[in-house]
C-alpha cells in the first residue's frame, strides 16, 4: 500500500512486461509467482507485506 507518494509497479503477466502507477492508498496484489518490482517517483513510502518464502 502506498503512503506516501507515488510508485510505479513493474510486473509480468502472461509474458508480457507492464506497469502500473500507484498513489496515496493504493494497493498492489500480486499472485504466486508473479515477477514485480516497484519504482518509486521521487520520494515514497510504501507498506509492504509478504510471505515468509518471498525472495
Amino acid at each position: 500500500m502506498v503512503l506516501d507518494g507515488k510508485v510505479t509497479m513493474h510486473y509480468k503477466q502472461n509474458g508480457k512486461q507492464l506497469s502500473k502507477r500507484l498513489e496515496i492508498g493504493h494497493i498492489f496484489q500480486a499472485s504466486i509467482g508473479t515477477k514485480h518490482y516497484g519504482d518509486p517517483i521521487g520520494e515514497a513510502r510504501v507498506f509492504v507485506i509478504e510471505q515468509q518464502s518471498s525472495v
